[in-house]
């Protein structure tokens, strides 16, 4: 049977363990849901799905790592399973930031930190600004600018903010949808070697402790 626009049908046997009834109605579990998100054959939108259902059902996260640790060879897409279970956070604030976060996974930079806090000075005023992923040792942010970023008010907080952070020593990159969509390939590069180069940098500075 086909589904309406943008919904894939699909008909399965499932364990009674993987069935729950809300409101009297039966639905899969919050560890089938995810199990079946993770098989989205799109990697990025997979984990972003998957990340949606984290950040709002605490303990999820490990639920989901502790499921995928199964020697059980025998379930379908274990190993996409797998992947996915390894890129999941429950600290993604919206769907592009978990887009990003992938993106960033697959040139080689796993080890950013997300929501990453520094304090900065705007007008003599302390504030704790975070970023959506920070390369510590680079002390480069990198975050995703959805449209909302473009109104005024917020594009002139961003500058203040990008301004605090330079005075504090970090440099942040700003993506948008398209930088990790059609020109992915060009914002990998970007990412990556401005992290390399201020790391380099960094760390052959004779004046840092």
């Amino acid at each position: 049977k086909h589904g309406p626009p943008q919904f894939a049908v699909a008909h399965d046997r499932l364990p009674d363990r993987s069935i729950i009834v809300v409101n009297g109605v039966q639905c899969t579990s919050p560890l089938r849901t995810a199990f079946d998100l993770a098989r989205i054959r799109n990697l990025p939108e997979a984990v972003a799905a998957v990340d949606g259902m984290c950040a709002v059902m605490p303990g999820l996260t490990h639920r989901i790592r502790d499921a995928a640790s199964t020697t059980d060879r025998s379930i379908r897409d274990l190993a996409r399973f797998r992947e996915v279970a390894n890129l999941a956070s429950s600290r993604a604030e919206s769907p592009w930031e978990s887009r990003t976060r992938v993106l960033m996974h697959q040139i080689g930079l796993p080890d950013l930190v997300e929501q990453h806090s520094v304090q900065i000075v705007i007008d003599g005023r302390t504030y704790t600004v975070r970023m959506d992923l920070a390369s510590i040792r680079a002390k480069t942010g990198v975050e995703f600018m959805g449209k909302h970023h473009k109104y005024e008010q917020n594009r002139r907080w961003d500058e203040l903010r990008a301004a605090g952070l330079a005075r504090q020593g970090w440099k942040l990159l700003s993506v948008e949808a398209r930088d990790v969509t059609t020109r992915w390939r060009a914002t990998s590069k970007m990412v990556l070697d401005t992290i390399l180069e201020r790391i380099a940098a960094l760390e052959s500075d004779p004046t840092r402790s």
